[in-house]
């Protein structure tokens, strides 16, 4: 597998594991463990997930899947995203979809993401789609723990 390297010496595998779909397969926390498992031996390291895949569930299921293997996380760089509200029921304050990429906004979704990931770092942290609106007033943060 050829990698792609990044700045601060962080190396993706040129493919990745897109998770948008997940889960729509209802995987086990076994099953998801085992894909994680499969994509290693294939030599896809880089994982691609969003706050909002799988209505606000995927990254969950994967931070339960991870956690069935330890240093599994370890082996993996982990791409998330946020900005993007939808309304459904792990968001019942949110009354239409809607971008927000405000600095608070963002900062929270990271937190979210560290905890549903169960991990402590991810690699990369990307805003979904692009909101007019807030990015000509965001300023850069630094987020993490």
């Amino acid at each position: 597998m050829e990698y792609v390297q990044m700045a601060a010496g962080v190396a993706f595998s040129r493919v990745a594991f897109g998770t948008w779909r997940l889960w729509e397969r209802r995987p086990t926390d076994q099953e998801a463990n085992r894909l994680l498992g499969e994509c290693l031996d294939a030599g896809i390291t880089t994982v691609d997930t969003a706050e909002i895949y799988g209505r606000y569930e995927v990254e969950d299921l994967l931070g339960r899947a991870m956690a069935l293997s330890p240093g599994l996380r370890d082996r993996l760089e982990i791409v998330t995203k946020g900005g993007i509200e939808v309304p459904c029921p792990r968001r019942p304050g949110a009354r239409v979809a809607h971008y927000n990429a405000t600095a608070a906004h963002l900062g929270r979704v990271v937190d979210g993401a560290l905890t549903r990931l169960r991990t402590d770092r991810v690699e990369m942290f990307l805003v979904h789609r692009p909101d007019w609106l807030t990015l000509r007033t965001t300023r850069p943060q630094r987020w993490g723990r």
